[in-house]
């Protein structure tokens, strides 16, 4: 090899070294345009005659990477160099034994709402092909990204992850994180008239062999099964929101428009008498909006991220303390799925769900400057809202048609 061919090929980033000629072109995937093409001259600087060809066919590199690649395939055949015919002979793809498959992960809720998943394949070679989405708050997305990288390069883009967010991230199940991973390109699809974010619907070769059922939640391993006395654990379901890591936690974004409408309706009411008065018939109306708006998509949609934050809490600091947390999470979120407007338990039964609802209405932060608005708005604590709930001594038969 020549000096300039020696220079070139010591031009690979340092995470892309010492891969084979398929795993190095699934992580270049990973780099920007320019990076991808330095990429494509110190592989033929090294006479890399196959890593060069899949570069040229690679439909997950950029189309000026691609462009470069076959540049150098006319300039190795120059060089006298057998280049395979990666589309007529493509390599057979390597078996993985089950525990060489790495873990994906996922990573608590950030103030929006939204998590990030993870879902890690092997790719052909030593790297990783990974799918990077950021799920929003409706299960949807917006930001997807497949990429190759390298095992050690991925690990620690992980704990940057970690740093930067200033969030959680846990280890799950390859299948698990493909299955969730199906339904957000399910849901994109369906809210944007069939199309998903082109690297998430790149990922259809991966989803090809999904169970026809969901796999088991991590977080049900996680807190021992399923909890004893779920029943008394979800009447006391409202101390969830007092957990650090239900901080952010607030109804979702088209509930609050309305939510707001019948606090200002209740606040300036002058039909009704004092505070006690109004307050009741707010949590009345805030009762039937709970049971209006928690149809079975919400209540699925809600439950998911309980067992979600679950299985973070209960890999987080795993004391005892935590895993009391994360079964509370966990059984209310299985009594929200079963709620239902016209069950024996009504999505306004679960205090959770009330709790929920009420924060916003809660009481400034302490310090903070109350303005014009705040001084009429009726303030509703957890204690005043169920009481209100309950009628205030309203008769047995009565309660039913308050609640």
């Amino acid at each position: 090899m020549s000096a300039k061919g020696k220079a070139e090929a010591k031009a690979l980033p340092q995470e892309l070294e010492g891969l084979d000629d398929a795993a190095v072109v699934v992580a270049m995937r990973g780099l920007v345009e320019s990076a991808q093409a330095t990429c494509v001259a110190a592989l033929l600087g090294a006479s890399r005659a196959e890593a060069v060809a899949r570069a040229a066919v690679d439909a997950a590199l950029s189309a000026g990477a691609r462009k470069e690649a076959k540049r150098a395939i006319s300039v190795l055949k120059s060089r006298g160099v057998a280049v395979p015919d990666i589309r007529a002979t493509p390599a057979a793809p390597r078996a993985v034994a089950a525990e060489d498959v790495p873990p994906s992960y996922l990573s608590g809720f950030d103030p929006g709402g939204s998590q990030m998943l993870w879902a890690v394949s092997v790719a052909p070679g030593a790297g990783l092909d990974v799918v990077q989405v950021a799920v929003a708050p409706d299960g949807c997305t917006h930001d997807a990204q497949r990429y190759g990288v390298a095992r050690r390069r991925f690990r620690d883009l992980i704990d940057d992850f970690r740093r930067q967010a200033d969030l959680p991230v846990v280890e799950v199940p390859q299948p698990f994180a493909l299955w969730r991973l199906a339904e957000v390109k399910k849901t994109a699809e369906r809210l944007h008239h069939g199309v998903a974010p082109k690297d998430l619907a790149s990922a259809t070769d991966l989803l090809g062999n999904l169970p026809a059922e969901a796999p088991p939640h991590p977080a049900l391993a996680a807190i021992g099964g399923e909890p004893v006395g779920s029943a008394s654990l979800v009447r006391d379901s409202a101390e969830l929101l007092s957990h650090a890591s239900f901080a952010h936690w607030l109804p979702e974004s088209d509930q609050l428009p309305r939510l707001g409408a019948l606090v200002a309706t209740h606040s300036g009411s002058v039909l009704a008498g004092d505070d006690r008065e109004r307050k009741i018939a707010l949590m009345r109306s805030i009762v039937s909006l709970i049971d209006d708006q928690f149809d079975a998509e919400r209540r699925a949609r809600i439950a998911q991220k309980l067992r979600d934050q679950a299985l973070v809490i209960a890999q987080g600091d795993r004391d005892e303390a935590a895993i009391a947390t994360a079964r509370m999470a966990w059984a209310t979120a299985r009594a929200i799925e079963e709620a239902s407007p016209v069950a024996t338990m009504r999505p306004s039964d679960i205090p959770f769900l009330v709790a929920l609802m009420i924060r916003p209405l809660g009481p400034p932060p302490a310090g903070a400057k109350a303005s014009a608005a705040d001084e009429n708005r009726l303030v509703l604590t957890f204690d005043e809202a169920m009481a209100a709930r309950e009628g205030a001594g309203a008769p047995a038969e009565d309660r039913r048609i308050i609640l």
